[in-house]
């Protein structure tokens, strides 16, 4: 069987685990059928381990903003190198993962040799522009628009777009995009990493220093995650309650500011994904305020691991989050509410265990595996096309 081609705009491609964009591609391309498919990765940042990356790859020029620098904007059209590598590689298939800044030169060299293309939805710009230039609406309005715009003409242009959860792809009918152009597809799962039997209570206390019940924060600490409203119910829980610690695991740029602002919090810092499961499966309740998501790996892996979660009631979370069944909903950037439902499953163990073992169930039907061979699938239906 002829190999399929695939050229694939990654953005960074400089660790596996670096984020959800990261890890679903790492992922999903390591399962399909051995010897099917044969890539070519764009990226403004290089692999690490490069002798171990299993790709050829060629890096596309590239601008780090001060605010944003873990996350370079790509300009692959200023490049003849990129150019050349794609005339050379000759392409099947032209696999974008941004609408910006790099999304749009690739469609456009796909578009004007007949390449079909195909985009997963990973990252929710939109979201982002209220966090950057919110506080100056003007500009908010002029930006807000111009990127609506790129969003309906990119993704209407494409042939096949790979939307994480229901709920994004409703938002995004909503903007404007065709319904023929979308697909629904979500995000596995590693069940032998993540799962209940990961729990180590003996562990987990000697790491927390007491034996108070446990709200965990799984996240990069930028401001998109929502971490006004992390500060601010962790401020209410504190004042009113004395049985309750804050577990803040990962880093970024406003760890200072969380340190501050959450003095008696635990800040565990960056972890391993192997060693993301026992915290997991340690904790009692997990807190995922942010609005900004298109799915949320963190909450699924917090659903397989046992550890309910509360979730803001919009975005990526509230596709995989049914509330009452496998966790709560909290109204988004709403303080009070959030509390409201973190107390109520802190309260009620029978409610907490319930959710508990419907969300391992809900977690234990998401396969990598199934994942992979749909991407198969799509991907042979635009070359026989």
């Amino acid at each position: 069987m002829k190999k399929i081609k695939v050229a694939l705009f990654l953005g960074v491609a400089n660790q596996k685990n670096f984020d959800g964009a990261t890890m679903t591609l790492y992922t999903a391309l390591g399962l399909l059928p051995e010897n099917s498919v044969e890539f070519l990765i764009v990226t403004s940042k290089a692999p690490e381990t490069s002798q171990e990356f299993p790709y050829s790859y060629v890096v596309e020029p590239h601008l780090s903003l001060p605010l944003y620098k873990d996350y370079p904007i790509s300009f692959p059209g200023l490049s003849s190198n990129v150019r050349r590598e794609l005339d050379k590689f000759k392409p099947d298939i032209m696999h974008i993962t941004t609408p910006l800044f790099s999304g749009p030169w690739a469609l456009r060299y796909a578009k004007k040799r007949h390449i079909p293309v195909l985009t997963i939805y990973h990252t929710h710009f939109l979201a982002y522009i209220e966090y950057y230039v919110g506080k100056i609406r003007p500009v908010y309005w002029i930006v807000k628009g111009a990127w609506e715009r790129q969003y309906r003409k990119f993704y209407n242009a494409v042939d096949i777009a790979l939307i994480p959860t229901s709920t994004i792809l409703e938002e995004l009918l909503e903007l404007g995009v065709k319904a023929e152009k979308m697909r629904v597809w979500g995000r596995g799962i590693n069940l032998d990493l993540f799962n209940p039997e990961a729990k180590n209570t003996p562990k987990f206390k000697k790491l927390i220093r007491n034996n108070r019940k446990n709200i965990l924060f799984v996240s990069r600490l930028v401001w998109v995650k929502e971490l006004k409203t992390l500060v601010g119910v962790y401020k209410e829980i504190m004042r009113t309650r004395k049985d309750v610690n804050f577990v803040i695991v990962g880093d970024g740029p406003e760890r200072g500011y969380l340190e501050k602002e959450m003095p008696e919090a635990v800040f565990l810092g960056k972890k391993q994904q192997k060693d993301l499961p026992e915290l997991y499966a340690s904790s009692d309740v997990f807190i995922f305020p942010s609005v900004s998501e298109t799915f949320g790996n963190v909450v699924q892996e917090s659903m397989a691991c046992g550890c309910p979660p509360v979730v803001a009631a919009k975005g990526g979370p509230k596709g995989i989050v049914t509330d009452g069944v496998n966790g709560l909903y909290a109204k988004p950037k709403d303080v009070e509410d959030f509390v409201k439902q973190l107390n109520k499953l802190l309260d009620d163990n029978k409610l907490r265990n319930k959710l508990s073992k419907n969300a391992i169930e809900y977690a234990s039907q998401q396969s990598w595996e199934k994942l992979a061979k749909r991407l198969f699938e799509y991907y042979q239906s635009l070359v026989s096309n």
